[in-house]
């Protein structure tokens, strides 16, 4: 049976070398690479701080804490194909974190929808929807309620952004509806052909002119 002191020089080797190879031991403790970014960020320099996890990533893929803070460095910046790269390789080492992601491209998702950003929110509400299914419903009524709240061409880019969230029919006509709203009171732009593709075998509105039939 090994003695205490026999452990405690094991332990004593084992976190010589989580350290020397910069490794992130099981404590919690940030590893040599996400400590040097970490470093970069708390002096504005983000960029730099990208370049080192990139560099700490490809060399040391089963550091969770790196990749999660780049990604997080990612979404600040409003690059979200890679940030949703870098989630996934952290949701593929820890399953529990899939919520937590979710969550925060919720947050991007509201914040674009707030800033009047429709293809930002279109391309954050396809990675919602790919995320969880089940969202895509919610991402149609986000889309089309902030339409609402623009005129003109702004208007008419988030009704556009909604349609291929639309599940229902009747989802489909009321954006067509507000296109054409925004057709008769001056707006530049009749409804997409893609609207009127699905909605042709659909016994209403065949044609652009059958306009007094949705009112």
């Amino acid at each position: 049976m090994k003695s205490f002191a026999e452990k405690w020089r094991q332990c004593g080797c084992l976190l010589a070398f989580l350290v020397l190879t910069g490794a992130s031991p099981v404590l919690g403790w940030d590893s040599k690479g996400v400590k040097e970014a970490r470093g970069f960020i708390e002096v504005g320099r983000t960029d730099r701080a990208i370049e080192i996890l990139q560099n700490w990533t490809n060399q040391n893929a089963k550091d969770l804490d790196a990749y999660w803070l780049l990604a997080t460095l990612y979404m600040d910046k409003g690059y979200y194909n890679q940030a949703e790269e870098q989630f996934n390789y952290a949701v593929n080492l820890d399953r529990t974190k899939h919520s937590e992601v979710m969550e925060r491209f919720k947050k991007a998702f509201i914040h674009e929808l707030t800033m009047g950003n429709p293809r930002e929110a279109s391309l954050l509400a396809q990675k919602l929807v790919g995320f969880e299914p089940g969202y895509k419903q919610q991402a149609y009524q986000e889309l089309y309620k902030s339409g609402k709240k623009f005129a003109g061409e702004k208007a008419i880019a988030y009704y556009r952004s909604a349609l291929p969230f639309a599940t229902t029919q009747e989802e489909r006509e009321k954006i067509g509806k507000m296109y054409l709203l925004i057709a008769i009171t001056g707006g530049p732009i009749m409804p997409p052909p893609e609207w009127w593709a699905q909605n042709e075998n659909s016994g209403k509105l065949k044609y652009p002119h059958q306009i007094a039939m949705i009112f």
